[in-house]
């Protein structure tokens, strides 16, 4: 996950660098203005940004406007010593606040949270066509393709075999159940029975008896995610 900072404040920038690099984030930047920060490809290739509201060339809450005119989807933690700027401060893409003085568990928390959307919003290209990872339901070996159903109920063919799919989705949320089905866990509800699992739309879908195990390991690893 690609990590940026904007604050005209340097100490508050190295602090906020230095706990995202003891929890293991490498790719973290840095930007001194909403200019520096905007004039880069940071918004457009940054998946959360801490943001600074009270920055003396341009507020944080300037850089929000523009980022929400421009549809740049990158997530926003706001940053912020007065509370009173907050109700100002919603937006599509804001996720979390955060206060000075900064603590390492609420930068893990909110990280791992826009980890979590951004696999959710992640786009998917199937064969040409582009769908949003969270609009998948399941994807089901048909007829020599792989069928993604989706919940607005359009369907998308591949070649590509559904085992290469699970490999390549995995990361995304997504898990076999059979070998020939992968299922979108963001849309996981319940397990009726050892061996049927129900979507939160109300789709039952049958577990696979040798994909069991491994199925309930990436279930808990999703939910623990989450």
């Amino acid at each position: 996950m690609r990590i940026g900072i904007c604050d005209d404040n340097e100490t508050d920038r190295k602090n906020i660098s230095d706990i995202c690099r003891k929890l293991g984030y490498a790719n973290v930047y840095c930007y001194a203005s909403g200019s520096a920060f905007l004039n880069s490809d940071a918004p457009s290739n940054t998946d959360v940004v801490f943001l600074d509201i009270d920055m003396a060339e341009m507020t944080g809450l300037e850089v929000k406007e523009i980022m929400e005119r421009e549809n740049y989807h990158t997530y926003i933690i706001f940053c912020t010593s007065h509370n009173e700027h907050m109700p100002d401060a919603f937006g599509k893409n804001v996720i979390s606040f955060i206060t000075k003085p900064y603590e390492e568990k609420s930068i893990e928390y909110n990280l791992k949270r826009a980890a979590s959307f951004s696999r959710k919003f992640a786009e998917i290209y199937i064969d040409g066509e582009c769908e949003i990872c969270k609009n998948i339901l399941f994807i089901k070996a048909e007829n020599g393709y792989s069928v993604f159903y989706c919940a607005s109920g359009r369907q998308l063919l591949s070649r590509n075999s559904v085992k290469k799919w699970g490999e390549e989705l995995k990361g995304k949320g997504f898990a076999l159940i059979s070998r020939s089905m992968v299922v979108n866990l963001h849309h996981f509800l319940m397990v009726k029975n050892e061996r049927t699992l129900v979507l939160k739309d109300g789709t039952e879908l049958s577990i696979s008896r040798r994909y069991i195990k491994s199925f309930m390991q990436n279930l808990r690893e999703f939910l623990f995610d989450m």
